[in-house]
């Protein structure tokens, strides 16, 4: 199992942490950290369904916020959504 970080495109954009069991994705946490400010914001937290419960999005969690000790922090809300 590891964790992969991918840093934003930009300064303060959005990046992305996902821990890997075998090469596969089995979640993933979406955020911002804002150098300057000293602020985080998260936006999105995934898990695949089959791994739900195990502690992988809190692991990821973990990881952001030693990354960021010194941040405030925040989530943002996000309207759920149905694809046929």
């Amino acid at each position: 199992m590891s964790i992969i970080a991918h840093r934003p495109p930009v300064p303060a954009g959005v990046g992305r942490n996902v821990l890997a069991q075998d090469r596969h994705a089995r979640a993933e946490i979406d955020l911002a950290h804002c150098t300057s400010c000293r602020a985080t914001l998260v936006h999105q937290i995934r898990t695949d369904p089959a791994y739900r419960r195990l502690g992988y999005a809190r692991a990821l969690l973990t990881v952001a916020r030693i990354r960021g000790r010194d941040h405030t922090w925040s989530t943002m809300a996000t309207a759920h959504t149905t694809q046929p």
